[in-house]
């Protein structure tokens, strides 16, 4: 979220979402059972890189009050055109912020933070913003690129986390660390997505086959199953962490 106009850029031909996703969104399935789990009791939802708000509207429509910040101008008015559309706009809103530098006055449940941090210089600042954002027993959800990718020690990301705008990955051992470092007890930690997964996401002419395991969930699960078995043989390549303010 460090660079405006690459991300506006990036965010230049986003189009309006003509339905809600479920929960067996391929894109998202990974995100949203972890974060609707430890989100549970905990209303005031704070999105950090927000995008277009896809999850937001999941979120929103779940009952939770969602405010989704993002650096991208195309990005966040996109999300409020679309929480109009949805008619969810008593429930959403949506701001242009470059976290960590700016960040909201309230105080929140919960945050959500997917795919973010890798991108910020100031990872340290932005660990302590989520303690200064977060109600007492409050909770974050992180995720974020891994180290231990096959096709990252291969060299084969390297073209993809230089477009996306990655600074660094990270194990589960070093983004633990960094928050029990600020005063975070850590409540859940898991490594997700296989090489197969990873390959979908990062080689644009498989980007076909998202589109397909989003619209077919047999696709999905079929996907899914296999990517759960290569998981266990060639490691992770992305790593999820819960931590609560104590």
């Amino acid at each position: 979220m460090a660079k405006k106009n690459f991300y506006d850029i990036y965010h230049v031909i986003t189009a309006l979402q003509k339905r809600i996703i479920d929960k067996n969104n391929f894109t998202y399935r990974n995100i949203l059972g972890v974060a609707c789990r430890y989100a549970i009791g905990r209303n005031k939802i704070l999105d950090i890189g927000c995008g277009v708000g896809t999850i937001d509207f999941f979120l929103a429509k779940k009952g939770k009050t969602v405010v989704g910040i993002d650096i991208s101008e195309n990005a966040t008015r996109t999300a409020a055109e679309n929480a109009k559309l949805f008619g969810l706009t008593r429930q959403l809103s949506f701001r242009r912020m470059n976290f960590p530098a700016k960040f909201p006055k309230q105080k929140y449940d919960f945050i959500l933070c997917s795919e973010v941090i890798e991108h910020l210089p100031k990872e340290k600042l932005a660990i302590k913003r989520f303690r200064q954002l977060l109600r007492k027993k409050g909770r974050v959800f992180i995720s974020a690129p891994s180290e231990n990718s096959l096709l990252f020690r291969l060299g084969l990301t390297q073209k993809h986390d230089k477009w996306a705008g990655h600074l660094r990955r990270y194990t589960t051992e070093r983004l633990t660390g960094l928050f029990e470092n600020s005063g975070f007890k850590i409540i859940y930690t898991d490594k997700r997505e296989g090489i197969l997964r990873e390959s979908l996401f990062i080689f644009p002419p498989l980007g076909i086959i998202v589109k397909l395991a989003n619209k077919f969930a047999f696709i999905g699960n079929l996907i899914s199953y296999a990517d759960n078995f290569l998981l266990r043989i060639f490691g992770e390549s992305d790593v999820v962490v819960v931590a609560e303010k104590t």
